[in-house]
C-alpha cells in the first residue's frame, strides 16, 4: 500500500497538476497556499468499481469547494470508470495546520443515486510532501478501497421491471425478439432522460455507458460468420451433404439420423447453430417424409446436437461467443476447454436419440419411389461449383487463422470479418442480395440486450443475485460449479439463454474473483455448459429451437411444447449431469 501511496506522490510531483480546470474547461493556477490531494478508489460489496460518484469535501459541516481534476463538466468531482477519484483542494495554510492538529475536520461525502451515502473522514498529514509542477506545496492522501452499499431505489425497480418484461415477451414470443429488446433499451434509456434528468433518484444508465456495454468482438464475430453462411449457402453444399448422408447410409433409417445429427453438430462448431438449422432441417424433413417416419425424429436430435455443438467452439453459438469474448479468448483457448465436453456429450446424445427414437429408426425401412428419389436428386446438387470452390479456400485459409490468433493476439471477430471481406472482395456478389440474406435483426437484438442488461447492471440488480448466489455457495467451489450449471440449465430451458448468459457473466465474475480456487475460469466453462446444454429442454430455450419449430410448421408439422419437452427435458437432464461431472473431474 506504501509503495502504491508514493507512486502516486512521485507521479504528481513529476506531471504536476496542470490539468486543473474550471467546469468550463478554462485553465487556472491553483490558489495560493497549501493543496491537499485525496484520493483513493470507489468499489461495490462484489469489488466492482463505482464510477460516477459524486465526491462532496466538507470542512466542519459545511460544503468546501475542491478543484475539480479530470472532470466531464460534473459540478462535483467524480469517480472514473475504475472507480479511483483525486481530489484536489486548495487550503490556506493555517487551515491545513488546523487539521493536522485534529482541530478542524475534513470529510468526503459519497454520493450516487443506487448507492447508500457514504462519508470517510480525511486525517492529514499523509504518507508524503512534495510540490506540483506550480510550486506550490501539496500533501497527499490516499484513503484506499473504499466500499459502497447498494440501495434500491425508483431507478433499480424500474430497470428490474422493464428487464422482466423483455425478458418475458423474448421467451413466450409475444413481439419479436428484436423488437421486445429494443423496446427495453428504449425505455431503459428514456427513463433515464425524461426522469433521471430532473431527480437522480431515477437515473439508470446514461447513453454513453449503454454503448460501454455492447460487446462489439461478439456483433462483429457473428456478423463475419453470416456473411460467409450467406454466400456459402447460395452453392448448396449444405443440401448436398445431406443427401449423400441417405446415400452413404443406403436409406438405413438409424444411421441416416446419427448422420443428420452429427453433421448438424459438426456446422454448428464451426459455422453457427441457427445456420445450420436453417441449412439441413429442410432436407431433412424430406428425407423423413420419403422413407415415411415422422420428422421430428429427425429435426428434434439435429435441434439437440446443433445446442450441444455449438458449446464446442468460440464461433459455434451465442452463448459461447459471448463468454469467449468476455475473457478475450482466442479460438484454441476456448477449444481447449469446451470441445472435449462438447464431443462427448454428442457420443451421448447418439445413444439417447437411439433410445428415443427406437421405434421409428429400427422399425420397418420404407423405400422411396424412383420419382421422389430423383426429384431429390436433383434439388440437392452443387449450383454454384466456382463460389463453392473459392468459399471452401478463404473458409480454409480463416480457420487457420482461428487457430492461430492465439499466436497473432488477433480477435475473433477481426478473423471473421478479415475472411469474409476477403471473400466478398474474391467472388464479386450482388452484394445487395447478399447483405438481405445477413439476418441483422439478430445483430440490433445483441446489440440491444446488452444495453438492457447494462442497465439492470448499473442499478445492481445482477449484483443482488451475485450476492445471493455467492452466499448460498460460500468459499465452495464444487457448490459453486454445480449451482452455475444447473441454475443457468434451468432458467434456460425456461427462457431464452441468450439473454441469460449476458445477465450471468458479472455473476461468474464475481464468483471467480471472490470463491478459492475459481482461478481456473472453471465457473464460466460451467455457464456455458449450462446455458447450451440447458437450452435443449424446450423450445423457448434457444434461437436453433425456435427456428426448427417455425421450419415444421411451415412443413405441416405444428411443434407443441410438450413435443419437445418429451425429448428434451429428459436429454438435457443426463447432459447437464455429464457436465457437472465432466467440470467436477477435470477441474
Amino acid at each position: 500500500m506504501r509503495r502504491r501511496v508514493v507512486a502516486i506522490a512521485c507521479i504528481l510531483s513529476v506531471l504536476g497538476l496542470a490539468a486543473w480546470a474550471t467546469p468550463s474547461g478554462q485553465a487556472q493556477s491553483p490558489p495560493e497556499g497549501a493543496t491537499l490531494l485525496v484520493s483513493g478508489r470507489l468499489l461495490d460489496a462484489q469489488t466492482n468499481p463505482v464510477p460516477n460518484v459524486s465526491v462532496q469535501p466538507l470542512l466542519d459541516g459545511q460544503p468546501i469547494e475542491a478543484v475539480i481534476v479530470e472532470t466531464d463538466d460534473a459540478p462535483l468531482p467524480q469517480s472514473r470508470l475504475d472507480g479511483s477519484f483525486l481530489v484536489a483542494l486548495p487550503l490556506p495554510p493555517h487551515t491545513l495546520q488546523a487539521l493536522q492538529r485534529g482541530e478542524s475536520h475534513l470529510v468526503l461525502q459519497f454520493h450516487r443515486a443506487t448507492f447508500t451515502n457514504k462519508a470517510v473522514t480525511v486525517s492529514p498529514p499523509a504518507y508524503g510532501e512534495g510540490l506540483d509542477a506550480n510550486g506550490t506545496p501539496h500533501t497527499l492522501v490516499y484513503l484506499g478501497d473504499i466500499v459502497l452499499a447498494r440501495r434500491p431505489n425508483p431507478a433499480f425497480f424500474l430497470a428490474t421491471f422493464i428487464f422482466l418484461v423483455v425478458f418475458g415477451f423474448i421467451s413466450f414470443r409475444v413481439i419479436h425478439e428484436t423488437v421486445a429488446a429494443l423496446l427495453g433499451a428504449v425505455a431503459v434509456l428514456g427513463v433515464t432522460y425524461a426522469l433521471g434528468t430532473f431527480n437522480d433518484e431515477f437515473w439508470i444508465i446514461s447513453f454513453e455507458r449503454a454503448i460501454a456495454f455492447i460487446d462489439f468482438n461478439v456483433i462483429f464475430l457473428i456478423m463475419g460468420m453470416m456473411i460467409f453462411m450467406a454466400l456459402m449457402g447460395q452453392t448448396g453444399v449444405f443440401q448436398w451433404l445431406a443427401f449423400k448422408a441417405y446415400k452413404v447410409t443406403r436409406g438405413n433409417t438409424w444411421l441416416l439420423a446419427i448422420a443428420l445429427t452429427g453433421l448438424t453438430g459438426i456446422i454448428s462448431a464451426f459455422l453457427n447453430d441457427v445456420t445450420a438449422i436453417l441449412l439441413i432441417a429442410p432436407i431433412s424433413i424430406q428425407l423423413a417424409l420419403m422413407i415415411r417416419i415422422h420428422p421430428f425424429a429427425f429435426i428434434i436430435p439435429e435441434v439437440l446436437a446443433s445446442n450441444i455443438g455449438g458449446a464446442a467452439t468460440i464461433i459455434g453459438d451465442p452463448p459461447s461467443t459471448i463468454v469467449g469474448s468476455h475473457l478475450n479468448l482466442g479460438f484454441t483457448q476456448y477449444a481447449v476447454h469446451m470441445a472435449p465436453l462438447a464431443a462427448l456429450t454428442m457420443l451421448v446424445l447418439f445413444g439417447l436419440i437411439s433410445l428415443v427414437y427406437r421405434k421409428a429408426y429400427f422399425g420397418s425401412q420404407a423405400r422411396p419411389s424412383s420419382e421422389l428419389l430423383a426429384r431429390l436428386e436433383a434439388e440437392s446438387r452443387i449450383t454454384d461449383p466456382l463460389l463453392l470452390r473459392r468459399s471452401l479456400i478463404l473458409t480454409a485459409f480463416t480457420l487457420l487463422l482461428f487457430f492461430a490468433e492465439d499466436l497473432i493476439g488477433m480477435p475473433p471477430s477481426v478473423v471473421a470479418l478479415t475472411g469474409a471481406t476477403l471473400l466478398l472482395v474474391w467472388v464479386k456478389p450482388d452484394v445487395d442480395h447478399m447483405l438481405q440474406e445477413v439476418d441483422w435483426t439478430t445483430l440490433v437484438f445483441f446489440m440491444a440486450l446488452f444495453i438492457l442488461v447494462g442497465g439492470i447492471e448499473e442499478v445492481g440488480l445482477i449484483q443482488m443475485v451475485a450476492s445471493v448466489i455467492g452466499h448460498l455457495a460460500g468459499n465452495n467451489l464444487t457448490l459453486a460449479l454445480l449451482l452455475m450449471v444447473w441454475i443457468t440449465g434451468v432458467a434456460s430451458a425456461v427462457v431464452a439463454n441468450i439473454p441469460f448468459t449476458i445477465a450471468a457473466l458479472p455473476v461468474a465474475d464475481f464468483l471467480t474473483r471472490t470463491i478459492p480456487g475459481a482461478g481456473n475460469q472453471v465457473l464460466y466453462w460451467a455457464l456455458i455448459a449450462g446455458a447450451d446444454f440447458g437450452g435443449n429442454a424446450t423450445y423457448l430455450g434457444s434461437a436453433p429451437n425456435i427456428v426448427a419449430a417455425g421450419l415444421c410448421d411451415r412443413a405441416g408439422y405444428r411443434m407443441s411444447f410438450a413435443d419437445f419437452l418429451r425429448v428434451g427435458g429428459p436429454i438435457t437432464f443426463v447432459t447437464l449431469i455429464i457436465a457437472s461431472l465432466w467440470l467436477w473431474l477435470v477441474y
